[in-house]
């Protein structure tokens, strides 16, 4: 859809009309990922998409735009994040996902997994993007505040007659269930902390975003 200024104007023109449509303050372009090899990416993705930006933007002067960028150098370097901050209302920080079965393969790492929100992940991404000049203020931060959803969790650990633990300095609950999965999730304390890190850091607000994963199968380390 980027590779072309006249198929980007083809999307931008029906995102026009389905916002007036529906009576929309704005749309979130979730993008993943420009140039990434491991998606086959094609390396013209990183500048197209700061052109679609900026062409949105001149489309929709007072629509509501968000990007959901990644939170860890590797995805990121595929956005030209500077150039497409003027461009939008809100980044929007995809801070989960940190940790996951893709742990147990790194080389010369021991098959160990960490949490799959963990805080200090999030102030290492902050970072990132205060270094690529990006005011946080247009930033929030995001959280996958549950493995599977609270309910979900608080069930699977009362059929399995199973207490969590928490993780002080990850600010995260952990449990391994009987099947050998390690389930990470937040609660009221430790999502607090995390809405305090965005505010002390000046991120713009904060988001929740549930998904339904397991994190790490036949992993019990911490």
């Amino acid at each position: 859809m980027i590779s072309s200024s006249s198929t980007r104007a083809t999307f931008i023109s029906s995102v026009g009309s389905t916002l007036a449509q529906y009576g929309l303050d704005g749309i979130d372009i979730d993008f993943e990922y420009p140039g990434a090899v491991e998606r086959n990416a094609p390396a013209t993705d990183t500048p197209n998409l700061t052109a679609f930006f900026s062409e949105l933007r001149s489309s929709l002067p007072s629509t509501i735009i968000s990007v959901a960028a990644p939170a860890g150098y590797w995805f990121l370097k595929g956005f030209e994040i500077d150039k497409i901050a003027s461009s939008v209302t809100y980044i929007n920080m995809m801070s989960y996902d940190y940790h996951g079965p893709w742990d147990t393969n790194v080389t010369d790492q021991a098959p160990v997994t960490n949490p799959h929100t963990s805080i200090l992940d999030m102030q290492d991404s902050a970072l990132l993007y205060v270094r690529a000049g990006i005011d946080l203020s247009i930033g929030p931060c995001s959280d996958a505040s549950g493995i599977l959803t609270q309910f979900e969790i608080l069930a699977l650990m009362q059929q399995q007659g199973l207490s969590a633990t928490l993780d002080t300095p990850s600010e995260t609950y952990w449990f391994d269930d009987k099947n050998g999965d390690l389930v990470t999730f937040d609660q009221a304390n430790t999502w607090a902390a995390k809405q305090k890190f965005a505010k002390n850091a000046c991120f713009g607000g904060s988001f929740v975003w549930y998904v339904w994963r397991r994190s790490m199968a036949h992993v019990s380390e911490m």
